[in-house]
């Protein structure tokens, strides 16, 4: 049975957010790296004594998931809001040089 401790901090990447740090006590091979949006870092460390320790820390959900705009419809002459959720950032991988 894993032992995790949850603990609160604060993070400078991507224009800063508070964070929740995940510390998760396990067998070994029992744990998996955690992937998404939020996770900013995922790590597993062997202790060497058939224990190993995930660490992850993930951004706090906040407004900058969501994109607000609006929308303007001439037949009913009135301004409809809309709200959609942002999405990863793409990212573009070179063979050779970049530009």
């Amino acid at each position: 049975m894993p032992v995790i401790v949850i603990d609160k901090g604060v993070t400078e990447k991507f224009g800063g957010s508070t964070t929740t740090v995940k510390f998760t006590l396990d067998v070994e091979n029992n744990l998996a790296i955690d992937t998404g949006i939020l996770v900013l870092d995922s790590k597993i460390d062997r202790l060497g004594n058939g224990l190993e320790v995930k660490t992850t820390e993930a951004a706090d959900p906040g407004a900058w998931m969501y994109l607000y705009g609006q929308d303007y419809d001439e037949s009913l002459d009135v301004v409809i809001p809309s709200t959609s959720p942002s999405s990863r950032p793409r990212t573009r991988r070179c063979t050779r040089t970049c530009r």
